[in-house]
């Protein structure tokens, strides 16, 4: 049974996939002609995640990120700044049980967190990248993974 895209408080939204096994090993489908699948990418890029580690803050001005993992756990906090504060929820993206697809739309900060096993990032991105768009956000937030 396939379960259905859930859109969390921040607007960000995730996709679950099906992986689909054969004898000699599976497949799994990330982007293609599903109604809730972003309809254009311009890049993709794979990004590594060493054991324990994280990348965090990272913000895109105009340009929404399209995120699976092709390798292990990682755990993704969204966040979203509002006039009276900001809020932030927490997604769960791995290779078995939570496979699928994040979107995380423009304008939210987002951080990256993996356990001891690290992962392999599939990133791909609404445009073509821009310097100018992607900013590393300074502000120190103090959130840590709660489901790794």
């Amino acid at each position: 049974m396939k379960r259905s895209t859930f859109k969390g408080k921040t607007d960000a939204r995730f996709t679950p996939k099906s992986i689909i096994e054969n004898p000699n090993g599976e497949v799994r489908k990330y982007l293609g002609n599903d109604p809730s699948d972003p309809k254009c990418f311009k890049e993709v890029y794979f990004s590594r995640l060493l054991p324990g580690k994280s990348k965090k803050w990272k913000c895109n001005k105009n340009q929404s990120q399209n995120l699976t993992s092709a390798v292990g756990r990682v755990s993704v906090i969204c966040i979203q700044v509002r006039a009276e504060g900001f809020v932030y929820e927490e997604f769960l993206i791995d290779d078995e049980e939570n496979f699928g697809v994040l979107v995380v739309p423009a304008g939210l900060i987002y951080g990256l967190f993996t356990d001891k096993q690290g992962a392999l990032i599939v990133n791909s991105l609404g445009d073509f990248y821009s310097e100018s768009d992607a900013q590393t956000v300074t502000d120190t937030f103090n959130l840590a993974p709660t489901l790794l």
